[in-house]
């Protein structure tokens, strides 16, 4: 498998990941298929630009271990075939964005030799928190756990790898977020 061609994993957890991806996506940055573009009427009117395999294979991965993202934790560093499998059938530079990478990478990292790198879209936690509750019905401590867990994860994945924060109001994070890719990846119109 090749070394060459980067996983790059955004992270994020109602904090414009979303649309950071949207925008990456437009501007020719090759986000691999397939794409859940859907829009979700007064969540993600523009779509969550996620992939839905990766999707599935994180969630296999958080069920295997008794895990979700209301009662998270950081998986361990081990090998899953899965991902290896999927992997696999991508040779090309993969680029998805998932909130639950900030759980699942280590699974990731350990399933590969390719260099994976992180994108992360942060925003203020109490905002974060709000929305959560808004949108999964939980009660606010369970909604301040899991932004903990994830931020924890997400902190972990980007301090022991090439990594960019960005915050989901700097209004430079496309352009920073882009400059950081282009070590990496470079988009279609180039």
């Amino acid at each position: 498998m090749s070394q060459e061609h980067p996983i790059v994993m955004i992270l994020g957890w109602r904090s414009g990941s979303s649309s950071l991806t949207k925008e990456l996506y437009e501007k020719g940055y090759p986000l691999t298929p397939p794409l859940d573009v859907r829009p979700m009427e007064g969540h993600q009117p523009e779509g969550h630009y996620e992939n839905s395999e990766v999707q599935q294979i994180n969630e296999a991965l958080l069920a295997h271990f008794q895990m979700n993202v209301f009662t998270p934790g950081i998986l361990p560093f081990v090998n899953a075939d899965v991902v290896e499998n999927w992997l696999g059938q991508h040779p090309e530079p993969v680029i998805a964005k998932d909130p639950r990478f900030a759980f699942t990478w280590p699974v990731w990292k350990t399933s590969t030799r390719r260099r994976v790198v992180f994108a992360w879209t942060n925003r203020d936690k109490e905002t974060q928190v709000g929305s959560i509750i808004r949108w999964y019905k939980i009660p606010q401590d369970g909604a301040k756990a899991c932004v903990a867990m994830h931020d924890i994860g997400a902190q972990l994945a980007c301090e022991r790898h090439e990594s960019v924060e960005v915050d989901v109001k700097d209004p430079q994070r496309v352009e920073k977020v882009e400059a950081f890719l282009r070590q990496f990846v470079q988009p279609a119109s180039e």
